[in-house]
This record gives C-alpha cells, structure tokens and sequence, in this order.
C-alpha cells in the first residue's frame, strides 16, 4: 500500500463506521432505558460494578457484591428477552474480530484494512472492482467444442494448482492468450480471487484502463504521480487484462509497462496477463525488451485457449 492518500481516506472510513456502530448501539441502550424496570436494574448494575471495583482497589472482599452482580446481570437479560432484545444490542456491531474495526493489529495494518485499501484504490482510479468470480464458479458442461472444452478445464486444473500452492510456485508470471470470449478473463479473475482470499492486495486492470495511469503518471507533476502506479508496482498480485486492446501512446506504453515489469521481477511479484495476441503478434506489438520480459520462460506460464467465442454459444 503506496498511497497516503488513500490510507487516509480508508482510515477516516473505518472511523466514521467506528463511529456510526457506537451511536446505534447507544441509540438502542437509550430505547430500553424507557422502559422502568430495564432502567432501574441498570442503574443497580452500574452501582454494583463501582462498589466491587472500589472495593477490590482496597483489597475488600467482593465474592458477594460480584455474586450479587451476577443475578442481577441474569434478571436484565430476563427482562431483555421480554423485551426481544439481548445484551448485544448495546455493543458496537464489529465487522472485523481481528482488529476490531481499528484497522490496525500490533502496530500494522489488518487484512480488513488492506482489502479495503485496494478497493477504495480501484475506485478512486476508476479502474473498476475486481470481477467476483472463483473457481468454483467454472461450469464446462455447456461448451459444446469438447477440445476447447478440455483445453479450458486443463487450465483451471492448473492455475487452481498454482493458487494452493502460492507462493511455493516455480513460475510466478503467466500469459494467457486465445481469442475474444474463451474464458481468460474469467480464468486470471478466479486466480485473483483465490490471491485475495490468501490476503494478498490484488490489482486486476485492463490494459486500457491501465494505459490511461500510465499517461496519467507521465503528464504528471513529481510530487502528484504516484498515486497513478506505485500501487501497480507494488501490490501483491497484478492482473493486466486485455493486453493488446490498448492505443499506444509515444514514450508511455512500452516504457512504463517495461518499469512495471521490470520493478515486479525485480521483488518477484506475479503478473497474469491475458490478451487477444497470440506470440508473433505479441512481438510485433511491443519492444523486443518488453516482449522478453513478458514472455520470460523461466518466469512465466505461456498458455493458449484456443476455441469458439462462449459468449455466443
């Protein structure tokens, strides 16, 4: 998580829900302090937490004020029950049992937290949010083209693979090329999907989208511009959708998808790419040191899904 920017805004969220959850849990305490009974006891337990506390503060035996307390706490929840409400009511509802909605365990941020950063990020980009789609949801039954069939099942089988076993994985990278609506983007959603579930802060973008924050970044002041990549750089798992779909832009396309590259390789963070490409169009695309980088065996899955456009079946 690169962006200041964004922390804050997911930070002054998670306070304003902080916040709400309080008032609706006072608001519902106020709505049972009408009714008398409810009131009285609660004032009696209010009175019996101060007295044990005092007393333990000066070493005092408190086994019959706590045992007194006891009943008391088992006579309003009677009540509450009447009353088809329960002690909970009066707690902040909490989203997240870890951090407890403070965002923060131990000094770093929750998981809570970083899912949320990435979401707010998307937004924020207007990159659009990461297709719901898992690997559970695949259903071939109804593509008639049985080679295309088992070479989409194939594919599944071993990207499923590589999500179990990440990041014990010998490729990190993977290109998956093939026609208009074989399945790719499905395919990478379902293998992000599987990343995010492990914790991972995952970027999925399509190369149009991410062509316009790399012409953004470009035409950017200094102090203004990392907000456009550095999040692309560095998040956990990147997902380039499309590639080839773009409009090349001079001095932007190649060079800052190769620092994109680049950088990643260099921390060994994964890139999945899909693209309507196939090898030879791949190259004829892209610089030679892009193209490497894209197609580097010792890094990266090379795959072809080959077929009918399922969206018109």
């Amino acid at each position: 998580m690169k962006s200041g920017k964004i922390i804050n805004l997911v930070k002054e969220e998670y306070r304003i829900n902080r916040t709400r959850a309080a008032e609706i849990a006072d608001a519902k305490l106020s709505a049972a302090m009408k009714n008398e009974d409810f009131a009285k006891i609660t004032r009696e337990i209010s009175a019996l937490n101060f007295e044990i506390a005092f007393a333990k503060a000066h070493n005092n035996d408190t086994s019959a004020k706590e045992k007194e307390l006891r009943l008391a706490f088992e006579k309003r929840g009677a009540l509450l029950k009447k009353m088809k409400m329960s002690e909970k009511d009066f707690e902040p509802v909490i989203r997240c049992p870890v951090c407890r909605d403070a965002g923060i365990v131990n000094g770093r941020f929750c998981q809570c937290f970083k899912t949320r950063y990435y979401e707010v990020l998307a937004d924020y980009l207007d990159i659009g949010q990461m297709p719901r789609f898992g690997f559970d949801d695949a259903d071939f039954s109804e593509i008639r083209n049985a080679a295309q069939r088992k070479k989409l099942e194939s594919n599944y089988k071993i990207f499923k693979k590589y999500a179990e076993k990440y990041p014990d994985v010998k490729y990190k990278n993977a290109v998956i090329m093939g026609g208009t609506g074989v399945g790719k983007s499905y395919l990478t959603a379902a293998v992000a999907n599987a990343m995010k579930k492990k914790g991972l802060g995952v970027i999925y973008i399509s190369a149009i989208q991410l062509d316009r924050l790399m012409l953004l970044y470009h035409t950017s002041l200094a102090n203004e511009r990392d907000v456009y990549l550095a999040d692309i750089i560095d998040c956990d798992f990147l997902v380039i959708d499309d590639l080839g779909s773009e409009q090349k832009i001079k001095n932007v396309t190649d060079e800052y998808l190769l620092k994109i590259l680049d950088e990643r390789e260099t921390n060994n963070k994964p890139v999945f790419v899909t693209t309507n490409l196939n090898i030879d169009q791949l190259r004829s695309a892209y610089n030679e040191r892009l193209f490497s980088r894209l197609t580097n065996i010792n890094r990266t899955i090379l795959s072809n899904i080959d077929g009918d456009d399922l969206r018109l079946n």
